[in-house]
């Protein structure tokens, strides 16, 4: 949620509709998990999608806000929500492993992890392993918290 409100508040800011619009079709499909939520965290994360979706489709958005039991219109009193930043900080990250230009394999990690760790981790895959025993490996790039490119011969 304070991810997506981040996104839209500076899409919003800067004219990028389309993209705010984007990501709050991202939360969307995220919110499929809501129901085993419980009704404060359900009512929290509805109350700010509705914020969200009011600047960008008004009439959906005071529809949402009645439905959630508001009395009084959406516009009547604005306000945005606050991100929170620490809700903003990730554990773990996904590397995309490619071999010869292909991806070979998704990895999570801990985020910032060494890249001696990586390396490590990327080798220990079997997909990676099935792609680069018996090879002569000619280059490695990692790019942190993002890619591990591998080029073999």
């Amino acid at each position: 949620m304070n991810h997506t409100l981040l996104k839209v508040e500076t899409e919003i800011d800067n004219f990028r509709f389309n993209t705010a619009v984007a990501a709050l079709m991202e939360l969307l499909n995220e919110l499929k998990s809501l129901s085993e939520c419980g009704k404060n965290i359900q009512t929290y994360t509805l109350e700010r999608l509705a914020m969200m979706i009011a600047p960008v489709a008004p009439h959906l958005g005071e529809e949402c806000w009645s439905l959630l039991g508001k009395e009084k219109s959406i516009y009547e009193s604005i306000h945005w929500y606050e991100v929170d930043p620490a809700a903003l900080t990730k554990d773990n990250t996904t590397i995309v492993v490619q071999i010869n230009g292909k991806v070979r394999a998704k990895l999570d990690m801990p985020v910032d992890l060494a890249e001696s760790e990586v390396k490590a981790n990327v080798f220990a895959d079997e997909k990676v392993k099935s792609y680069t025993e018996g090879k002569q490996i000619i280059k490695e790039i990692y790019v942190p918290n993002k890619i591990y490119t591998i080029v073999i011969k």
